[in-house]
C-alpha cells in the first residue's frame, strides 16, 4: 500500500516536472522571438514556432504544417520552403542537434523544396569564418527574398551559438525576420537561463506573451 502511493506521487511529480519543462521552453522560445521583434509584427514567426514547439518529435508533421503555412502566401512555393526551412530550425535544438549542424540539417531536410533556398544557404557556409559580419550579410542576402531571412537568422545564431544578446544585435543588422527567428531559435537552444535577465525585464506586454506559452504548451500535451 505504502509502496504504491510513492509509486503514484512519484509518477505525480515527474508529470508536474515535464509540464513545467514543457512550459519553460515555450517561454523562451516566445520570449525569443519577442525580443527578437522588438516593436514590429511577426505573426508568422510566432505561428512558425508553435509549429516547431508542437511537432518536434514527428517532423513528418512539422513539415507539413509549416509548408501548408506558407502556401498562404501568393509566392508559395518559395515562402513555403521558407515557412519549412525555419520552423525546422527551432526543431533543431529541441531535439538537441548541436548548431553547427544546423546549415547542414536544413539543406537536408528541405530538399528538392527550393533552389533558391539551397543557395542560400550555401552562401552561409562561405561566410562563418569571415570577421566582418556586414560583408558576410550581404552576401547570404544578396538574392534577396524569403529563403536568404533564414539563411541571415541561420547565421547570427551560427555566430553567436550561446551569447542571446550578441546574435540580437547581429540579427537586427539583418532585419526584423532574422532577428525574430534567431530568437526564437536560441530560446529553444539555450532556454531562460540563457536570456539575459536585463533582455527578459526589457519585454513589453508579459501577460500576453506568458499567455501564448502556456496556449502551446497545452495544445502540444492535450
Amino acid at each position: 500500500m505504502i509502496y504504491s502511493v510513492i509509486i503514484k506521487v512519484k509518477r505525480e511529480n515527474e508529470v508536474i516536472t515535464d509540464v513545467l519543462m514543457s512550459l519553460e521552453t515555450a517561454k523562451a522560445i516566445v520570449y525569443g522571438v519577442a525580443l527578437g521583434a522588438g516593436d514590429g509584427g511577426v505573426a508568422d514567426v510566432f505561428a512558425l514556432a508553435e509549429i516547431s514547439y508542437r511537432y518536434h518529435t514527428d517532423l513528418r508533421k512539422l513539415h507539413k504544417a509549416a509548408h501548408e503555412h506558407g502556401r498562404l502566401s501568393s509566392d508559395h512555393i518559395k515562402v513555403a520552403a521558407a515557412c519549412v526551412a525555419a520552423a525546422f530550425l527551432i526543431a533543431l535544438p529541441l531535439n538537441g542537434a548541436h548548431d553547427h549542424e544546423y546549415a547542414r540539417r536544413v539543406v537536408e531536410f528541405t530538399d528538392g523544396l527550393s533552389d533558391a533556398l539551397d543557395a542560400a544557404f550555401y552562401r552561409l557556409g562561405h561566410v562563418l569564418a569571415w570577421g566582418d559580419e556586414g560583408s558576410a550579410i550581404a552576401h547570404i542576402g544578396k538574392d534577396g527574398g524569403a529563403e536568404a531571412l533564414i539563411g541571415l537568422a541561420c547565421y547570427c545564431v551560427m555566430r553567436y551559438p550561446t551569447e542571446f544578446d550578441k546574435a540580437m544585435a547581429l540579427g537586427r543588422m539583418c532585419g526584423l525576420i532574422p532577428a525574430a527567428l534567431a530568437g526564437g531559435i536560441l530560446g529553444a537552444k539555450l532556454g531562460l537561463a540563457g536570456i539575459t535577465q536585463t533582455a527578459i525585464v526589457s519585454l513589453k506586454d508579459v501577460d500576453r506573451l506568458d499567455e501564448m506559452a502556456v496556449n502551446w504548451m497545452m495544445k502540444g500535451r492535450f
